[in-house]
């Protein structure tokens, strides 16, 4: 699998290929030194140059992911050019549920209760792993639930809102 990650405002081309004790990578076409295994969901240990990295990590759906580890925190847009292509020609009908992709606190609401939302257009911002990230609308539509105040503390897939 190739996926392009943006961290800040520099873009990478990743491959991703399994192999028998994880996956090799290589970064913008060179191997990358590293084997990467998940230890349990959340959780992925990175040998880089004979050392070992273990990271948490978090992906809200939308293809941004959170990664920390070492007492520092990353985080990224993954965009596979298959799923990007499928996006662009279907958005979602019906209601769309927003959910927490992460355990974490409610810091700001950025959508009112009945306010008209756009594709990618933030809704609430979430605190999570010492970072705070946009929980942004999937579709067109009307903020018809906000099911969480600033505030509030939210468990993994905890229903945040939804537009319909």
């Amino acid at each position: 699998m190739i996926v392009a990650v943006q961290i800040g405002e520099r873009t990478r081309q990743l491959e991703v290929v399994p192999s028998d004790s994880g996956w090799r990578l290589q970064l913008d076409g060179e191997p990358l030194p590293a084997d990467a295994a998940v230890i349990r969901p959340g959780l992925i240990s990175l040998l880089l140059d004979g050392q070992s990295f273990t990271f948490t990590w978090a992906r809200d759906g939308q293809g941004a992911v959170w990664l920390s580890g070492g007492g520092r925190d990353w985080q990224a847009e993954v965009r596979d050019p298959r799923q990007l292509q499928a996006r662009r020609h279907a958005e979602p009908e019906g209601r769309a549920r927003l959910t927490a992709p992460m355990a974490g606190k409610v810091v700001k609401l950025l959508a009112e209760l009945g306010a008209a939302v756009e594709p990618g257009q933030g809704v609430l911002v979430l605190e999570a792993m010492k970072m705070q990230n946009e929980v942004r609308s999937p579709k067109r539509g009307t903020l018809k639930t906000l099911a969480v105040a600033a505030g509030d503390t939210v468990a993994t897939h905890q229903l945040l809102a939804e537009i319909e």
